[in-house]
């Protein structure tokens, strides 16, 4: 888990380069997913825009009951994604899912690193832990 000045400045990376309505693609894996609908109110693609951010909020954290099967599945392909970074993985998200940025954790080796160009992202903005990419087709 991050302390809360590393969380305060990847929210702000998050807020300085996305717009509101911004669906990310992060890692589920990164605690970093569980803050951002929350503090940075943007969409992840690991929510569902069916419910309150308040609610999202809950189904992130626990993520059962009525929503496990919708929660399943976009951690599988999101997982899919981090670990085998292509452009049919990422283009299997994007045929069902809205999503128009992707946040990669480059510090703690966890993610793969991304070919931009491969993928037709374009890097945005960076810290010292994360890139964050824009989806530009």
């Amino acid at each position: 888990d991050m302390n809360v000045g590393q969380l305060a400045g990847q929210l702000a990376l998050i807020n300085a380069n996305t717009p509101k309505d911004a669906v990310i693609l992060l890692n589920p894996r990164d605690s970093l997913s569980r803050y951002v609908p929350f503090y940075a109110e943007r969409h992840i693609l690991q929510g569902t825009v069916k419910i309150s951010k308040e609610q999202q909020w809950q189904v992130l954290s626990f993520c059962n009951g009525p929503y496990n099967e919708m929660c399943l599945k976009r951690f599988l392909l999101a997982t899919r994604f981090f670990n085998h970074p292509t452009p049919s993985n990422l283009n299997e998200i994007r045929q069902v899912y809205k999503v128009d940025y992707i946040l990669a954790n480059q510090s703690t080796g966890e993610d793969v690193l991304i070919d931009s160009q491969s993928l037709d992202i374009e890097e945005i903005a960076r810290d010292s832990s994360y890139v964050l990419y824009m989806i530009k087709s």
